[in-house]
């Protein structure tokens, strides 16, 4: 029963929220920076289909962290072309998250490495590899990421993904300049 007391407690059934939209509030501040034009992309995550929950996991912390990540669910639409997309990206975003769970990397996200390490030796981009907790043993690194340091979520997550965080600021921070 609804009472003058707690009438702003109770909130009607149709005004509850949805899952889907508990979802999307954990993003809202970087969502909201974005649509309004006054952020840039600050890294770009790669990872392999298999390990897209995951992937969507670290999205959402970055997000909630303040960091404006790129995400192909979130920043590729229907029509648009993905190697345009790609190539754009490449050139104006500071770092990329090579996220590497349980089955190591994938033919895609190979590619997508290989473009930023270019970028990297060019313009001093950064490279980050970021071992998921999905990751079995030590994964086996293609050769122009093992001399990387590397940020493992695997024992404690927080401070592996604090080092994540640190790490995005600290490449978008030299490239503040930048394209965007």
């Amino acid at each position: 029963m609804v009472t003058p007391d707690n009438e702003q407690r109770q909130a009607p059934r149709h005004q509850e929220r949805s899952p889907y939209r508990t979802h999307i509030s954990e993003a809202d501040r970087s969502e909201q920076a974005r649509q309004a034009g006054a952020t840039r992309f600050q890294v770009f995550l790669s990872y392999c289909t298999s390990d897209a929950p995951q992937a969507r996991y670290v999205y959402k912390r970055l997000c909630a962290a303040g960091i404006c990540p790129w995400f192909d669910e979130r920043d590729l639409h229907p029509g648009q072309s993905w190697h345009d997309a790609l190539e754009q990206q490449v050139s104006a975003i500071p770092c990329v998250a090579v996220l590497i769970g349980r089955e190591g990397l994938g033919p895609w996200q190979r590619e997508e490495y290989k473009a930023f390490w270019h970028q990297a030796s060019l313009h001093g981009k950064g490279l980050i590899p970021v071992i998921l907790d999905t990751a079995a043993g030590d994964p086996v690194l293609p050769p122009l990421l093992q001399d990387r340091i590397r940020v493992d979520l695997r024992g404690d997550w927080s401070r592996g993904f604090e080092q994540l965080v640190e790490a995005i600021r600290s490449f978008s921070s030299r490239t503040a300049d930048g394209p965007v």
